[in-house]
């Protein structure tokens, strides 16, 4: 009789199920081929976590796997990522229950990423061509989402938009006749506040964004970096990017066409075997000065919990990254005690614990930095001796429940948002999502204290701060150290 059991389960785990579909184009109904598909694992019997395959010429796609509880996505560069049963384009994807032998056909049709078109003009509406133009999320700071250059007849095209809000702008450029152009936002102005936001939604291009450039006076940046000979080259860093000039013989060097704006010169080396590097901020009203001192490079870290003493990097993963105007350098992952190799400059720090979080983060011994709702704490580093004390407390809470989809009936592997408030910067808004279980269970470890929203749905965007408002999530206050539990039901937009 048992052997009689033990030979129906190995039966019943050989019988595949299969999922198989097409991909097509929403607008056209063609095929899309070579489009990704991936079969993501919640359950499954043969324990398998992912399988990933390419669609054929006719755009047809085919998974051979064993019983299970599976979530099904689709990407393709242009269109936006398909999430099997979301009801929105950013919505979590709901799963897919699969029998032995079931065979679930999938019909997917992926849409295409939004795309904002317009024209750069003269004073006489005649286009220029050779503008850079830049479309940003208009959120705070702003988040560079897409650029590209105008055309001869002075058109541009910024394509591969998600949906969501942005601002255009253009890039400081001297055109071919000597004419300097200032940055400028659509419609008309040179600041963010004169900035008309733009609504940008999936297969839709949003037309006629035609604004003047506007003429203005460009600067010289120059000075000289000392020792000589160490570095070859300077950066001129701004948010729109970054260029470069030579450093010649005697460390002289010179930006000739510098835009009125705010600025970040850098400059290092690391040829002597030693690395140096110098990191000046720059205000560009008038023809300026900016001598740079290499010196050499360093921080000294050290993160500890209470009674001074030192977690281990199996207890908390350090990331560490550069920040620039422009952008975020590459992550790190850094010993909790070491002396690091920082050039001077902004540099963000995050924890990553279930046992752990950052409490406090000082510079200097005195100055404290103040953390993001991103987790990351941004600190100055000034000179190769620059003291980073991260204290880490050991005291985080837990959040946990059930989420029931109608009365005595758990929400299976409901999506669950946990959103901290009244932290900056708020936009856009930091989320944490977890799946519940096959019961309906869930939980969130390693809370620190503060504020935060609560919801479970299959409806809901993330990033939507109306629906969400809307949808009026629960708000609950966590202290250190603390258990708590908050039972949800599933929000089901109406």
């Amino acid at each position: 009789m048992k052997f009689a059991a033990v030979f129906l389960i190995l039966a019943t785990a050989a019988r595949a199920a299969v999922v198989s579909g097409v991909v097509l184009d929403f607008e056209s109904g063609r095929p899309l081929a070579r489009t990704g598909v991936t079969l993501t694992a919640l359950q499954s019997a043969t324990g398998a976590q992912s399988l990933s395959t390419r669609t054929e010429s006719n755009g047809t796609f085919f998974f051979n796997t064993g019983p299970g509880v599976y979530l099904l996505t689709a990407s393709r560069q242009g269109f936006s990522r398909f999430h099997y049963g979301a009801n929105c384009w950013n919505c979590e994807p709901a799963p897919i229950y699969l029998q032995a032998d079931d065979k679930t056909p999938v019909d997917i049709r992926m849409h295409r990423l939004g795309a904002i078109t317009g024209a750069v003009q003269d004073e006489n509406l005649i286009g220029i061509p050779g503008i850079e133009v830049v479309a940003y999320s208009a959120t705070r700071p702003l988040h560079e989402a897409g650029r590209a250059r105008t055309d001869d007849r002075g058109f541009f095209r910024v394509g591969e938009l998600e949906p969501g809000i942005y601002v255009i702008r253009t890039v400081p450029t001297v055109v071919t006749d000597g004419t300097s152009y200032l940055a400028s936002f659509y419609p008309n102005g040179t600041e963010l506040r004169d900035a008309r936001q733009i609504s940008v939604e999936l297969d839709h291009t949003w037309p006629n964004v035609d604004f003047p450039a506007i003429p203005g006076r460009f600067y010289r940046v120059q000075g000289r970096v000392t020792p000589p000979n160490a570095a070859t080259t300077v950066e001129l860093i701004t948010e729109s990017g970054r260029q470069s000039a030579p450093i010649d013989g005697a460390g002289n060097y010179s930006f000739d066409r510098v835009a009125p704006g705010a600025y970040e010169l850098f400059a290092e080396s690391k040829s002597t075997g030693t690395h140096i590097a110098a990191w000046l901020p720059v205000a560009v009203e008038h023809d300026t000065d900016a001598n740079l001192q290499l010196s050499r490079c360093g921080a000294n870290l050290r993160v500890e919990t209470g009674q001074h003493q030192t977690p281990t990097q199996d207890q908390v993963a350090i990331r560490v990254r550069r920040h620039d105007l422009d952008k975020n350098g590459p992550e790190q992952i850094v010993k909790p005690t070491r002396v690091l190799d920082l050039a001077p400059g902004n540099w963000d720090f995050a924890a990553d614990s279930l046992s752990m979080f950052p409490a406090r983060v000082l510079y200097n011994a005195i100055q404290r930095s103040k953390s993001s709702a991103d987790g990351w704490t941004t600190v100055p580093v000034r000179g190769p001796d620059t003291p980073i004390l991260i204290y880490l407390s050991t005291h985080p809470s837990t959040l946990s429940g059930r989420v029931m989809d109608s009365v005595n009936v758990p929400a299976a592997f409901a999506p669950v948002f946990l959103e901290s408030i009244g932290l900056e910067p708020p936009d856009p808004p930091i989320i944490r999502i977890v799946r519940a279980g096959s019961d309906g269970s869930y939980k969130f470890f390693g809370l620190p204290p503060g504020r935060y929203r609560i919801i479970s749905s299959f409806d809901l965007e993330p990033t939507d701060r109306m629906a969400m408002e809307y949808a009026r999530p629960a708000e609950i206050s966590v202290s250190q150290n603390a258990q708590l539990a908050q039972e949800l039901s599933l929000y089901h937009k109406q």
